[in-house]
Parts: C-alpha cells; sequence; structure tokens
C-alpha cells in the first residue's frame, strides 16, 4: 500500500492529467472558429464552390476521409456488400457476394 504522502488528497486534481495532442489542441481551435456564424457562412460558401466545381473530387477529398475505412452490409437474399476505402497496397472499393 502507497505511504499516506502519496495517497490521493480530497480536493486535489491530482495533477495536470495528461497533455493535450496537437490533433485536440487542433479541434479545439476550429471548434472555437466554427462558432462564430460569420465563420460558418465562409466555410459554408468555400465548400459550396469546390463542390460546384467538382462534386466527385469534393466528395473524395472531404466527404470520403470522414467516412469509416471498412463497412458490411449485410442484406436480404443472402447478400453482402463490402466497402473497403483503405487505399493500402493500391486497393480500395465495393464488392458484392451472394451466397
Amino acid at each position: 500500500m502507497p505511504s499516506k504522502d502519496t495517497q490521493f488528497k480530497p480536493g486535489w486534481k491530482g495533477g495536470p492529467g495528461r497533455p493535450k495532442s496537437g490533433r485536440t489542441q487542433a479541434l479545439a481551435i476550429l471548434d472555437k472558429l466554427l462558432s462564430e456564424a460569420q465563420n460558418k457562412k465562409v466555410l459554408k460558401d468555400s465548400l459550396q464552390s469546390e463542390f460546384d466545381k467538382d462534386p466527385a473530387k469534393f466528395f473524395r477529398t472531404y466527404g470520403m476521409p470522414l467516412l469509416p475505412k471498412e463497412v458490411n452490409l449485410e442484406m436480404p437474399e443472402g447478400v453482402t456488400i463490402n466497402f473497403n476505402l483503405s487505399r493500402e497496397n493500391g486497393k480500395g472499393g465495393h464488392q458484392s457476394d451472394t451466397e
């Protein structure tokens, strides 16, 4: 058992905790920026402009990174659809199998 001087003391937070990662800090900054109405409009207009230029490129650039890397759908009648969005070894895409 730890000595009394190293045990948890009531009212003390326990230290600084785990340091925030760069990703966590970046997301906090992005969240703060997007909480301002004028920034939401600028972002929306910019995204709309990129979508209007090339919808497929827009989806590959902005949509696909938000999707899960792999999805397996079990469909009625023995059909399985597998989407694998990883690009490891040049693979990626989808396939359908029937039993």
